[in-house]
């Protein structure tokens, strides 16, 4: 077995679960802001601030489902890819808290 290396954990659908699900949430606040431009607060948003939350909760359980199979058969490369899927995380999050400041 190829313990330890690289390409071994990018084929794993743990790497790329939390990666997707960022993606689909920066998807998701993007196609908020386009179909409703960023204006005075309108309290709260329903389904989708719900979804994004399901969305970042999901992530976040990936993450840590990722880390802990991962982290002590290969710590290196895989505490390099926590650290990319945790930044992919903050990427949707960081955008909205950029909107909500800009209201």
């Amino acid at each position: 077995m190829n313990r330890g290396r690289p390409s071994v954990l990018v084929g794993t659908p743990l790497t790329w679960l939390p990666i997707l699900l960022s993606v689909a949430a920066l998807g998701l606040v993007a196609g908020y802001v386009v179909g409703h431009p960023v204006s005075a607060a309108t309290g709260d948003e329903g389904a989708p601030a719900r979804i994004f939350q399901a969305l970042l909760l999901a992530d976040g359980i990936g993450i840590i489902a990722f880390g802990a199979r991962w982290i002590p058969r290969a710590p290196k490369s895989a505490a390099a890819i926590v650290a990319l899927q945790v930044g992919l995380a903050a990427v949707p999050v960081m955008l909205v808290l950029v909107l909500e400041s800009a209201v």
